[in-house]
């Protein structure tokens, strides 16, 4: 089939046309394999063939029956072959056909040199000539095929004859030549009619498919293409072009990889290398650059259409916009990956919370035993140095704990007007051991410095995010400066001008470390924002800085250059003078009193202590491990009842519930509580009122005896 007369088909329909005439073939082919057999048994029957030259028959019969046998093969698979196999079957099926008519035109040949002018010759020639005929009609589809098969088959004859050199083997010669032009002239005609006909109506069609296919193809709602084998665009529609920011020549002029970005243009090339090694269906997603330089994300199937050779052989390609979906994935990933950081940290909380409220309980004794062996050893006792590096030891412990509290955020919030300086240099061994050696603490802190209304562990939190901040920022060593200062108003600093003309306390924590970019200082005080690897922090440092501060009604500014480092600028309200620090002296002594006092804590080692204490000041104490022990011991007892210490949560009734139960029973009871830890569960459990009473474990004996003589004195 002239390919010319497929010009201004797309290349599918060319492909669709050309197997149908190919199927037409395999078609035609199968009746005239039959004929073969049919003609080879007369052959066989006939001809003396069997008696005079039995290996000639046997060879050329077996010949012709296998060729003929796979010849009916190779059609009827061409016949139902699919487009991936079907040029294979076709290119076989050619073969065999010229394979059959090769040898019939060689048997004849040898028939004719061994019998002459027998009629075992003509009878041979007789059927070379029908065969002939036939395959005019049956090699129609393919004119090429025709031109071949027939000189093979009459040409061998129409030779020998001429060789043997006598008049009738000269007009056998003479007859099959012209024979043979009439056959490839009827050849023609067959091919000629077959295309009139039968292409004419293929070619309507798929010029009608090619139609639909055209419409399909630019008015698609996503980008379409169609590529060669190299990835190579060859046509492409509106939407891909709009998609790309590119116009359509220059897309026709690249390839799926230059377009890629550089590091997904790997993704295309193994994407080209599975089609070329047969795959034939291929999804994958990947980001393409525009020609303005923007990065978009686009979804991509490519189907193979075609023959497997690389004439027919094209890519048609689906591209879909999936940035927006993209943008979702990755903000559902972040919010995924905040919540696994939350719950994280909610654990290590957690965790820490219970150790420090535990560990409080057993501070809580070693406290109060190593003060009740003071008292017992006197001034000069021999043990007295060290017992007292013990109770040292236990009130640093105890520091630690708040500490821990703190950062689990189960401490209670106690706002109360404080000096920063207090808690700046309480805090100074704790923060040289954070930052490490290699960096250099300098404080640098006003005499005469105002004080703040904070909550002193939510400060040394602010300092601490701080000062780890500026270690990270410095991993080869620097300098850390803390500066605090009574500011003069800033108005350019606050967005209240009524707040600005109030007093100020200036708190400036400094570093010599690497500068922040312009972009990270805008996202600094978001939560969960990093700049460190995947693992290595949580971003929610500089975050909780900045809420407590707007919490204490301050500011919080930052400013950070090249060579300078990066410098937070805190001011908080000026809330007056500082009040003077109280310290205990040993030589004071703790209140007494005899009331009755009902005390109430699940711990029993801290039972013990707490009421040897309270018994050694003259109290009378009923004790109980427990809400239920403690009810049925006041059944037993008839006297008063002056005082409730109790602890907040224990196993069975809470604290607060006990207290409601006998303050019902007895009005005016006085109560206070005893807790290791307090935050959300304190307040789940109603004691977090300001007019509530309590004390935090572990507590100094006079502390304690202070507030119970402080409580039991208050007027009802």
């Amino acid at each position: 089939m002239p390919h010319q007369t497929l010009a201004g088909l797309e290349p599918q329909s060319r492909s669709a046309l050309l197997a149908q005439a190919h199927r037409d073939l395999a078609r035609r082919a199968v009746p005239g394999a039959m004929v073969y057999f049919l003609v080879v048994l007369v052959a066989v029957a006939v001809t003396p063939y069997d008696t005079d030259h039995p290996v000639i028959l046997f060879s050329a019969g077996s010949l012709m029956l296998l060729v003929g046998g796979t010849r009916m093969i190779a059609a009827m698979r061409l016949s139902s072959s699919t487009a991936e196999t079907l040029f294979r079957w076709k290119n076989w099926l050619r073969f065999l056909i010229l394979s059959q008519f090769t040898l019939w035109g060689v048997f004849c040949a040898v028939t004719l040199a061994l019998y002459g002018t027998e009629w075992t010759a003509m009878l041979v020639l007789f059927c070379t000539s029908a065969l002939a005929g036939g395959g005019t009609s049956s090699l129609a589809p393919d004119s090429k095929l025709a031109a071949a098969c027939l000189p093979a088959i009459i040409s061998p004859a129409a030779i020998v004859a001429a060789v043997q050199g006598t008049p009738e083997s000269y007009s056998i010669t003479f007859l099959s030549c012209l024979y043979l032009g009439f056959l490839l002239l009827q050849a023609r005609q067959h091919s000629d009619s077959y295309r009139t006909t039968s292409e004419a109506a293929a070619m309507e069609a798929a010029r009608e498919s090619d139609k639909l296919f055209r419409a399909a193809f630019e008015d698609a709602g996503v980008g379409m293409a169609l590529a060669g084998t190299d990835g190579g665009f060859l046509r492409v529609n509106d939407e891909l072009r709009e998609m790309l920011g590119r116009p359509g020549k220059e897309l026709l002029a690249t390839d799926l990889v230059s377009l890629s970005h550089p590091d997904d243009a790997d993704i295309s090339r193994e994407v080209l290398q599975r089609l070329k090694e047969g795959e034939n269906k291929v999804h994958f997603e990947q980001r393409y650059v525009q020609k303005q330089g923007a990065d978009v994300w686009v979804s991509v199937n490519i189907s193979a259409v075609g023959s497997e050779q690389a004439e027919y052989r094209y890519y048609v390609l689906m591209l879909q916009n999936i940035g927006e979906r993209k943008a979702a994935e990755q903000e559902k990933e972040k919010m995924e990956d905040r919540l696994r950081q939350s719950q994280k940290l909610e654990a290590i909380g957690k965790l820490a919370g219970g150790i420090a409220h535990d560990f409080n309980n057993v501070l809580a004794v070693i406290m109060s035993c190593a003060e009740l062996s003071l008292e017992e050893l006197g001034p000069r006792g021999p043990a007295r140095e060290t017992v007292s590096s013990i109770l040292s030891a236990a009130e640093r412990a105890a520091e630690l704990t708040k500490r821990l509290l703190a950062f689990s955020r189960r401490q209670v919030l106690q706002p109360a007007v404080v000096s920063l300086n207090e808690i700046i240099s309480e805090m100074e061994d704790w923060l040289r051991r954070t930052i490490g050696e290699d960096i250099n603490l300098v404080l640098d802190l006003e005499d005469d410095l105002g004080a703040v209304c904070v909550d002193s562990a939510q400060m040394q939190q602010v300092l601490l995010n701080l000062a780890v901040n500026a270690r990270d920022a410095m991993p080869d060593g620097g300098r850390l400066m803390i500066t605090t200062a009574n500011a003069s108003p800033v108005w350019a600093r606050t967005q209240n001008p009524a707040q600005a003309a109030d007093p100020q306390v200036l708190l400036i924590v400094a570093d010599t470390g690497h500068c922040m970019t312009a972009a990270t200082r805008s996202h600094v005080f978001e939560p969960f924002f990093t700049t460190k690897e995947p693992g290595q922090g949580t971003g929610l440092g500089l975050a909780t800085v900045y809420g407590i501060i707007q919490q204490c009604q301050g500011t919080i500014d930052l400013s950070s250059q090249t060579g300078g480092g990066t410098q937070f600028e805190i001011r908080l309200p000026n809330a007056g003078t500082p009040p003077a620090r109280v310290v205990e002296t040993n030589g004071e002594k703790a209140p007494r009193g005899s009331e009755h006092i009902l005390l109430v804590e699940d711990e029993e080692g801290l039972r013990r202590m707490v009421k040897r204490i309270l018994e050694s000041q003259g109290y009378v104490v009923l004790d109980a491990g427990d809400a239920s022990q403690a009810l049925e011991l006041l059944n037993q007892h008839d006297g008063s009842l002056d005082l409730l210490l109790t602890d907040v949560i224990m196993p069975g009734m809470s604290g607060a519930e006990l207290a409601e139960k006998l303050r019902h029973e007895r009005p005016g009871l006085k109560v206070i509580y005893m807790s290791a830890y307090a935050g959300d569960k304190i307040a789940r459990h109603g004691v977090v009122a300001p007019d509530v009473e309590l004390i935090e474990k572990p507590f100094k004996s006079k502390t304690l005896l202070n507030r119970v003589r402080a409580v039991l004195d208050r007027p009802r």
